[in-house]
């Protein structure tokens, strides 16, 4: 498709060019050649910027903007530099390096009062999450120090959590007298919340296939942390998969996908994830955005019951499956990114 027959163009603004990296390293990973591909192929075009001084709130161009060009013959990219070029130029501006917000409207994705939500973990939780009834622990905010209220908080372990942290930096887990002298010291803004206990095996959830089982069947049986990842790609457009922790591990930075069967996650998780979305819709005017919503079956001291339960709320640029690591899973969610961004630019 030649530029002249594209309905319209995205924006895509990545992160910078690492030090020792190349320019070419980042428009080949993280499956983007797959995904501007099928952008492109649904007739939205694709510009790219990198990093964060390309776009400033108060300008009117995106800089140093380049238009990669994939060819299924040869590897690699070829790079034409367009300079700078009118925001108006472009029907979606997808930006996974921070939030951006413009005086003119421009559709962004993620919208910027979303992002700024989601990395509030303590509004998210208070103002979202809690009156829907799916947080499931009780949770206060550290600052100002002198007004931090553990009593509040069941149990005798708690956890401690950056309010705008990410990639699980700077998580403290403890009894609540380690924590309160742990955050005597620190200025910067932290929750505290009741631990959860989510090594409980996923009722219901199976694997793809008889690897994927296997891998449940012993994380089930030796009780490391699991949770489900509910994505949202707007218009009701879902996709799921699962994550496994390793033993002894309270986290998931490692990104352990298990590839779970869609049609065996129960109905409540997707019944729950909508209303999550209709309270952020709510708030934000559209539904037009793309989150990950990280599910738990848990249990914490002031809700003994197993139940299911918001984890945490991703915005910023939700990790999907790559190709490499499944092609098929991955070209679909990457696909269903695909529709929205086109869904957006030529909306």
């Amino acid at each position: 498709m030649s530029i002249e027959t594209y309905d319209a163009t995205a924006l895509l603004a990545l992160p910078q060019i690492k030090p020792g990296s190349t320019e070419e390293a980042g428009l080949l990973s993280w499956s983007r050649p797959y995904l501007i591909g099928q952008i492109r192929a649904e007739g939205v075009d694709v510009n790219v910027v990198r990093g964060p001084q390309a776009l400033h709130d108060e300008c009117d161009y995106a800089h140093l903007v380049v238009r990669p060009e994939y060819s299924p013959d040869t590897p690699g990219v070829s790079i034409a530099r367009l300079g700078s070029v009118s925001l108006d130029s472009y029907g979606v501006v997808r930006s996974i390096t921070r939030a951006v917000s413009f005086e003119h409207t421009i559709n962004t994705l993620n919208p910027s009062e979303l992002r700024n939500m989601a990395k509030n973990k303590f509004k998210m939780a208070n103002d979202i999450l809690q009156p829907l009834h799916v947080y499931g622990r009780n949770v206060v905010h550290a600052l100002p120090f002198e007004a931090l209220q553990l009593d509040a908080l069941k149990g005798d372990t708690v956890v401690a959590k950056p309010n705008n942290g990410r990639l699980s930096r700077g998580i403290e887990i403890g009894t609540k007298s380690t924590i309160q002298d742990t955050l005597r010291h620190i200025e910067t803004p932290y929750i505290v919340e009741e631990t959860l206990d989510f090594s409980l095996p996923l009722p219901s959830v199976k694997g793809i296939n008889e690897t994927e089982q296997a891998r449940l069947d012993e994380a089930n049986r030796t009780g490391v942390n699991k949770e489900i990842r509910m994505f949202f790609f707007g218009n009701d457009v879902w996709d799921v998969t699962g994550r496994i922790a390793k033993p002894g591990e309270a986290d998931f930075r490692d990104d352990k996908w298990l590839y779970i069967d869609p049609e065996t996650v129960p109905a409540v998780l997707l019944d729950k994830s909508r209303e999550v979305v209709g309270r952020l819709k709510d708030v934000l005017g559209t539904d037009e955005f793309n989150i990950a919503i990280d599910w738990v079956y848990a249990t914490s001291a002031s809700e003994p019951e197993p139940s299911w339960r918001v984890m945490e709320v991703n915005a910023a640029e939700p990790q999907l499956v790559q190709l490499h690591q499944n092609d098929e899973i991955g070209k679909r969610q990457h696909d269903k990114l695909a529709n929205q961004i086109v869904r957006i630019a030529v909306s």
